[in-house]
């Protein structure tokens, strides 16, 4: 090709074309849609389900749009929460990672390979479960619950509570899927399971469980008291954090490194700013108190599946 230009329109049309040969492009170069995509093999793969009546390509609104089976907990989830003074199992959740390692994903692999963990704990035995995979920003990763429960007995009321809040805490205050007006089901009815950390021991964390019983919502922080503040690296590596300046309260971010190389006088990432006093002021009117504290190194997408 004679220049850039020519160039570009070259490998568009080329990409088209092999868009076209896999069939994800119309004639007119158009795009196939996702239910067109159901529809070309819905005869094959849903052919037993239009004996119901249940056409997976149709999508219908409002009241006519009802399930056509019922739905149904699995029974070794009904009636699972852990007793007092009987055995519990927890079952780790385990995770393996299927993409290359490099310095940007770095962190995402130290986090998924650590031997702490999450686990369920129920006090029935679950099946074997399949493998299943799930796709981050990073790449592929693999999903497995143990088939070696740890077992555990709950000894006091104290304890189940304690488990019941750290639970709760997760799903509320941390992944932030329940709202203020929800409750937890305490009737030991469908889905009833418990969240629980795991040490490195595979031991149930209770010095982390008992740390984290609820997470205190973001509030913004007066210049005295963030001149009075005492700023540790070791207090914020690995930690998730909010941005308490910032008016997306629900925004947060794990601490992947502490760049103690860098202070809020150091050059600004783009040529807007000169450093990041400027940057804050101008941004979120704010003055930073300490020119010579470190900065942190965050991501958001570890938070994210």
């Amino acid at each position: 090709m004679p220049n850039w230009k020519g160039a570009k329109i070259s490998a568009a049309f080329k990409a088209c074309v092999k868009l076209y040969e896999e069939g994800e492009l119309y004639n007119f170069l158009l795009p196939v849609s996702k239910t067109e995509c159901i529809a070309k093999v819905s005869e094959e793969l849903f052919k037993n389900w239009k004996k119901h009546n249940d056409d997976v390509t149709l999508r219908l609104v409002g009241k006519s749009h009802h399930r056509l089976y019922e739905r149904q907990c699995p029974e070794e989830l009904h009636g699972a929460l852990p007793q007092l003074g009987q055995k519990s199992y927890a079952y780790a959740i385990q995770f393996f990672t299927d993409f290359d390692v490099n310095p940007y994903n770095a962190h995402v692999v130290k986090y998924l390979n650590n031997k702490s963990t999450y686990a369920l704990l129920l006090s029935k035995k679950l099946p074997l479960l399949a493998e299943m995979p799930l796709f981050m920003s990073q790449g592929k990763i693999r999903v497995r619950i143990s088939n070696q429960p740890r077992e555990f007995v709950v000894q006091t009321n104290q304890q189940l509570n304690t488990l019941i809040n750290f639970h709760t805490m997760i799903f509320k205050d941390l992944l932030q899927l329940w709202k203020d007006f929800l409750v937890i089901d305490r009737r030991n009815l469908e889905n009833s399971y418990l969240i629980v950390p795991l040490d490195s021991s595979q031991s149930i964390d209770w010095q982390l469980i008992e740390s984290f019983q609820s997470l205190d919502p973001a509030r913004s922080y007066s210049v005295i008291e963030r001149k009075q503040n005492v700023y540790r690296p070791e207090n914020f590596l690995d930690k998730v954090v909010t941005k308490w300046y910032n008016k997306n309260e629900d925004e947060q971010f794990v601490v992947v490194k502490i760049r103690q190389d860098l202070n809020p006088l150091s050059d600004f990432d783009n040529n807007q700013f000169k450093n990041y006093v400027e940057f804050y002021r101008a941004r979120y009117n704010i003055n930073v108190v300490d020119c010579s504290q470190f900065l942190l190194e965050v991501n958001a997408s570890v938070l994210e599946i």
